[in-house]
């Protein structure tokens, strides 16, 4: 297990719900590619899960989900790997979702596999 990653990884999703500005502070810093690359390539589950769930409260930010949008869009796989590492409590704002779901619907989202 990748300690060094996943205590980072939980101290950010417990800040990002319970402190006004912290999720701006996080995507000042570049926080959410690291997030998702960390996401997509860590070996650890635990680590993924820690990613997946800061990723899903970044979806409340209105800025984070624009820039969350464009990456699951760039990204093959992105979207289904947050709500996989989530697990059956997925906690990601209902608006982030409609708005991708439509766009997979409608064919927006990049699909290079």
């Amino acid at each position: 297990m990748n300690v060094v990653v996943l205590y980072p990884a939980g101290l950010l999703s417990s800040l990002a719900h319970t402190r006004a500005g912290i999720p701006e502070a996080m995507l000042a810093v570049g926080a959410l590619p690291v997030l998702t690359d960390r996401l997509m390539n860590d070996d650890s589950e635990a680590v993924r899960h820690s990613c997946a769930v800061t990723i899903g409260y970044l979806t409340y930010n209105r800025t984070a989900a624009r820039l969350l949008f464009a990456a699951c869009r760039n990204t093959p796989r992105l979207y289904d790997q947050i709500v996989t590492s989530m697990g059956p409590a997925a906690k990601l704002s209902p608006d982030f979702v409609s708005n991708f779901e439509y766009a997979r619907k409608v064919g927006l989202p990049c699909m290079r596999y």
